[in-house]
């Protein structure tokens, strides 16, 4: 997996990789190699075998950036974590994943002591190492050929557990390498372009970035957390060309400080884009590129290009060049463009299953739960999760439309519906809103009455609460069970 930066550091030692916006730091692509080998060799010197998993216990950093290839050049597993949840979580996620090592710094190896198996071993990382430090420039020990080697599972990633127990979810070199090449062909992206690296690592879309800037020998910008102010000034600073970006971080970016000249893609994903952010971003001509993913495809399955946002806010754009998406009846049969049924996919992007499943492959065509259409043109629109439809008085509502709804008509900055239970009505539309700032909070009664006559009576909300902000995953999806809680926490009173 680790070919990408030996290529670069071969062949263009003194290309920056890594620029560190914390520190003002740059690395590159020679110096990272040899900070990944110092790595690599630590891990094969603790008898790490092909295969075995690796738990990567560090902030975003460049010692993270660099204990992902060396994990990879030692022929590990690896399995991001993130070190700010609870011990036991982090616990139970070792113990499920079989850790044999886990990598971590000065300020996280407190937590790698209290989650790591007895015999585990710890290996603390901090700075890069000197120009004559002795490592080795270590192969991946393995007499597997390049196609068994692609298959064999490289990256273990949990989901975010928005509805319950977090899943393993397995990824193998070529699920990697088709997702990379399949994004930076859809985008443009080349070795001059400079990516913001400002998600979590330990989700797919943030891992996936340094993945895909070493594919071409572009540079990876750092950032250790998304802040509106100091994220763009550090775009502009260092003269970002490409972001990746959940819907919250672009609409805080578009409402205050905006985005630099040299941004040339925006790549939106890890939640809805709402059609009205979409509009928001190309009327001020920020070149932004709608994406649908999930962690079971290595992150991207469909991205829309501005030219087709312009056409449609809504769609998520034509599947990326290793997916082939298709769309199934209850039945399990594909249905015709234009009908709405669960989203499949298959290709080289598909995960071969979690950390539960046996099979090195998938068998057929990856299920993910969300429903959707695509158009004749083969653009695919996602309209929410099949297990999100909410079914009140025997009428099926769709939470998507009732959220499109809200935000047509009120002043709301972000809305969520979900359905909770109700003992005369099987389930009761609840509404969450985040009124805009200096907007007035208007009450249940008062949103069913705007929203009359623009959506169904049985799907008017019973319920609409006020929160200051949506709880979300760090890969910036609404928490549902979080959400769940906040209406249990609000007092009914007039919300009723």
């Amino acid at each position: 997996m680790d070919e990408y930066l030996r290529r670069w550091a071969r062949e263009t030692p003194d290309r920056v990789a890594l620029i560190d916006a914390a520190s003002e730091n740059r690395l590159t692509y020679a110096e990272l190699d040899r900070w990944a080998d110092s790595i690599s060799s630590a891990l094969v010197d603790r008898n790490i075998e092909p295969g075995d998993r690796v738990a990567l216990l560090l902030g975003r950093d460049p010692a993270a950036i660099a204990a992902i290839w060396g994990v990879f050049r030692a022929g590990g597993t690896l399995v991001p974590l993130d070190a700010d949840e609870p011990p036991q979580n982090l616990r139970s996620r070792c113990d499920r994943a079989a850790i044999e090592a886990c990598i971590c710094g000065s300020e996280t190896e407190r937590t790698a002591e209290a989650v790591a198996s007895d015999g585990t071993d710890r290996i603390r990382i901090e700075s890069v190492p000197r120009e004559d430090s002795t490592t080795r420039q270590s192969d991946e020990r393995t007499p597997e050929a390049g196609s068994q080697r692609l298959d064999r599972t490289r990256v273990v990633l949990f989901t975010s557990g928005t509805t319950g127990r977090p899943t393993g979810v397995r990824l193998t070199g070529r699920n990697l390498g088709a997702s990379a090449a399949s994004t930076v062909s859809r985008l443009g992206v080349t070795a001059a372009d400079r990516w913001l690296l400002d998600l979590p690592i330990y989700h797919a879309g943030g891992l996936s970035i340094p993945i895909r800037t070493a594919m071409l020998g572009a540079t990876t910008v750092l950032r250790q957390g998304f802040d509106t102010e100091a994220t763009a000034a550090t775009m502009a600073a260092y003269e970002v060309t490409g972001v990746s970006l959940v819907p919250t971080m672009l609409r805080r970016l578009l409402d205050g400080p905006g985005v630099p000249e040299t941004l040339e893609f925006a790549l939106v994903g890890g939640a809805e884009t709402p059609p009205s952010l979409v509009k928001q971003a190309l009327e001020a001509d920020v070149p932004i590129f709608a994406s649908y993913g999930m962690t079971e495809t290595a992150s991207g399955i469909a991205t829309a290009t501005p030219a087709e946002l312009r056409q449609d806010p809504e769609t998520v754009g034509r599947p990326v060049r290793a997916a082939s998406v298709s769309i199934l009846g209850p039945d399990g049969a594909p249905l015709d463009p234009g009908q709405v049924g669960e989203i499949a996919v298959s290709g080289a992007i598909v995960s071969p299953g979690t950390l539960a499943s046996e099979r090195s492959r998938p068998r057929r065509a990856f299920r993910t739960g969300d429903r959707g259409r695509l158009s004749p043109a083969g653009w695919l629109t996602v309209t929410g999760r099949i297990d999100d439809l909410i079914v009140t008085g025997g009428e099926n509502v769709s939470p998507r439309t009732v959220e499109a709804a809200i935000r047509e008509t009120l002043p709301v900055e972000a809305v969520a519906v979900l359905g909770i239970p109700d003992a005369e009505w099987g389930e009761r539309v609840a509404a969450a809103v985040v009124f805009e700032a200096g907007a007035t909070a208007i009450e249940t009664e008062a949103v069913r009455d705007i929203l009359r006559g623009q959506i169904p009576e049985y799907a008017l909300p019973k319920r609409v609460i006020a929160l200051d902000s949506l709880p979300r995953t760090a890969s910036g999806t609404v928490d549902r069970t979080a959400l769940e809680g906040a209406f249990e926490a609000h007092t009914p009173g007039s919300q009723e």
